[in-house]
């Protein structure tokens, strides 16, 4: 109703998105940026990771919260809602999606 998600489906706006990705990508480098010490080319490196993996991925967003993370992992995210809802009374939806990606993370990670 309040129109706060948008997703890209017609493929010219895909493209798109990923020539811009591209341009910014190549901005940087001319500008001398390397990943080691740049944020923003960190962040334009693992999106475009995501493109060339040719796996699905989703990426959440509001404000200065961001979540990018590969499909598989999203849909047992959202699959497991109900575990994680109470933290949406003191949170807002994108950083209670974050907090829970990183306790999966965690989770993973001692397994």
């Amino acid at each position: 109703m309040e129109k706060l998600s948008h997703s890209l489906q017609e493929y010219h706006h895909v493209w798109i998105f990923w020539e811009q990705l591209e341009s910014m990508w190549q901005s940087k480098m001319q500008l001398g940026c390397r990943e080691e010490n740049d944020p923003i080319m960190q962040e334009i490196n693992t999106l475009l990771s995501f493109d060339k993996s040719d796996e699905e991925w989703a990426m959440f967003g509001r404000g200065l919260a961001l979540a990018k993370v590969e499909g598989e992992t999203i849909l047992q995210c959202l699959r497991d809602f109900d575990l994680w809802r109470t933290h949406l009374e003191d949170k807002d939806f994108v950083t209670a999606l974050i907090h829970r990606l990183n306790q999966l993370q965690r989770q993973t990670i001692h397994i």
